[in-house]
């Protein structure tokens, strides 16, 4: 007898989507090994071999080389099975394909259910039943944004930001390619026509944001209300969401305008969304963030005149950010915490006090870990020196990684002369050449066509 897909599904405790997603896989595998693997639609699965074969083929699956996944990526791929499946799963079947101990599988789940907490997703679990997360289209979409920026390693993160959707199991579980390449194309677009530029973080962000939402909207799911606070959306927000209804042919609701709007003012920063009344209040904030670093680390920091303009433009959408909890991952969280514990822990205290004298919401670590940059950027300069060889620095983490990468190059390597800092985007071969730039540092690989070195922060 052939078991169907959704017998199997049944057997092993799991969605009989789950089954259908993991086949291509499977029949793959078995090629492979050369077994003859069927699949009749209609009528089930058949592995169409004699019962020697099927025992060999039994223990080479066993004795294969599996990868051992680290914590951080074996809780990635927890995570991923409980966002992209629609029904509890039972902790022996999310245990055994992680090939952890049940114990383990706990702790992991303790870990991700904080984490899950400030994006307003509840997970459940209940003995007998399963493991599943509970929360409205909008807390998801918060989630799977976070989880796919953090398990993209820098590589493929730049191939994303130029329109290649990499081969990343967990990309492709969690968002559809072809959305995905068409909404980077949009986005590609509409940057050029509205004559913006988003920074390389935002512009994932937002091209994350619209591929789950018109995702969501084509299964039918609910979107939930717009954040409160907002004007009406803008021109810029309004003639995204036409460019998109023109490309997938539908029609999106008024309220996602407005998340759009967000989205651009979080990581544009190009308007007040306060209002211009709010300026003094953001001065303050930024100088009192001035001072509490000067006490912590004892320097003096009024001699760095762009350090108050670059925290002055960092500031109006990380506040927009945190206000309104969109919430965005640091990279170089952990270096920063890690290899210069000084700078981190006096920008932790300064984060802390200010949020407490201007009563913000809570500045998360990975916010925090952002303004260390622009305050490590200005303690490593070295003016001693007259730089030679002429560089630009390209990061797709942000101008604050740029630039703190830019000053240590700087106080490092004295025969460098660091001519600015630009997202990988940006990079134009004859522009640069225009400039008699003599090559790029990048934390990234680069595919232009320029001198360029990699190098690893």
């Amino acid at each position: 007898m052939q078991p169907t897909t959704a017998a199997l599904a049944e057997s092993i405790g799991v969605s009989r989507r789950t089954v259908l997603r993991e086949l291509p896989a499977v029949e793959q595998w078995m090629q492979a090994a050369g077994a003859h693997f069927v699949r009749n639609p209609g009528k089930g699965l058949l592995l169409d071999e004699a019962p020697e074969r099927r025992d060999a083929l039994r223990t080479q699956l066993n004795s294969g080389d599996r990868k051992e996944l680290s914590r951080a990526e074996r809780r990635q791929q927890l995570l991923t099975r409980l966002l992209s499946e629609q029904e509890p799963c039972k902790t022996a079947v999310l245990a055994r394909a992680l090939g952890v101990s049940e114990s383990t599988l706990s702790a992991d789940l303790d870990e991700l259910e904080t984490k899950l907490h400030p994006y307003r997703v509840e997970m459940f679990r209940r003995p007998g039943v399963g493991v599943w997360l509970q929360g409205d289209a909008s807390s998801y979409r918060r989630v799977v944004s976070a989880l796919l920026r953090s398990s993209m390693p820098e590589k493929e993160l730049a191939e994303v930001l130029c329109g290649r959707m990499p081969e990343n199991e967990i990309f492709s579980t969690l968002l559809d390619t072809k959305t995905a390449e068409k909404v980077w194309a949009v986005l590609q677009q509409f940057e050029q026509e509205e004559q913006l530029h988003l920074p390389d973080a935002g512009f994932l962000a937002l091209a994350i944001h619209c591929t789950l939402t018109i995702q969501q909207l084509r299964q039918g799911g609910d979107k939930g209300s717009a954040p409160r606070g907002l004007r009406p959306a803008g021109n810029h927000a309004a003639r995204l969401v036409a460019a998109l209804n023109r490309a997938f042919g539908l029609t999106l609701p008024p309220e996602e305008a407005q998340y759009l709007e967000l989205y651009l003012a979080a990581y544009l920063g190009a308007e007040d969304p306060w209002g211009s009344a709010q300026e003094m209040e953001l001065r303050n904030l930024e100088a009192a963030l001035i001072r509490e670093m000067e006490k912590a680390l004892h320097t003096d920091l009024s001699g760095y005149t762009s350090l108050r303009d670059d925290l002055y433009c960092h500031l109006r959408p990380m506040l927009l950010r945190v206000e309104q909890n969109i919430r965005t991952e640091n990279p170089q969280l952990d270096t920063i915490r890690t290899a210069y514990p000084g700078l981190w822990k006096a920008t932790r205290a300064a984060c802390d006090a200010v949020q407490q004298q201007f009563v913000l919401p809570a500045i998360s670590d990975d916010e925090a870990a952002y303004l260390a940059m622009h305050f490590g950027a200005v303690l490593e300069q070295n003016a001693m020196f007259r730089l030679r060889l002429r560089v630009v620095v390209a990061c797709p983490l942000g101008m604050g990684s740029s630039r703190f990468l830019a000053s240590r190059l700087g106080n490092e390597f004295p025969s460098l002369q660091v001519e600015g800092c630009c997202s990988v985007r940006e990079l134009n071969a004859a522009d640069l050449c225009r400039r008699k730039i003599d090559f790029i540092i990048s934390t990234v690989p680069l595919e232009l066509d320029y001198p360029a070195v990699c190098i690893r922060m």
